[in-house]
């Protein structure tokens, strides 16, 4: 489990994904801007341990990126991935790690479209939310994933 926002993205790989310059945010993000849905929420809030990390661009706008790395039992890790498969809006991911489930979810709403994607592996649970394509926050969330099961 990452015990810091800095091992789930730096802010130099978040500038990267993303592009221009992004920096940690002084404030925790809320689990809305990481997982929607009352599943996905329920799930959250019934973690054992959990780390949640808000980054912003460095010139103000509605952009953010916020990550979340969760411990969670294997009876919740089966009820997400049950929903996540049976819900068509998820589209499955190839994660490239062995054991993993990976999924992705774009939103359209207004003028924006809101992404999510999550990776579960194990007990662990990484997901990350953003405006824009899930294709640019996809490696912040499977690199998260990648490097705290290693």
């Amino acid at each position: 489990m990452p015990g810091t926002c800095d091992q789930l993205a730096t802010d130099e790989a978040v500038s990267a994904a993303m592009g221009n310059s992004w920096s940690a945010a002084s404030e925790d993000p809320t689990v809305e801007d990481i997982v929607p849905g009352p599943q996905a929420q329920a799930t959250a809030a019934e973690a054992t341990e959990k780390l949640q990390c808000l980054w912003w661009p460095e010139l103000a706008t509605e952009a953010y990126v916020a990550l979340g790395a969760y411990r969670i039992s294997d009876s919740a890790a089966a009820s997400l991935l049950s929903a996540l498969r049976s819900t068509p809006e998820y589209v499955s991911v190839d994660s490239g790690i062995t054991g993993a489930a990976a999924f992705s979810y774009e939103q359209s709403g207004g003028e924006y479209l809101r992404s999510t994607v999550y990776v579960v592996v194990g007990g662990m649970w990484f997901a990350g939310g953003s405006l824009g394509p899930a294709a640019r926050i996809a490696p912040l969330v499977l690199d998260a994933a990648k490097h705290s099961i290693s």
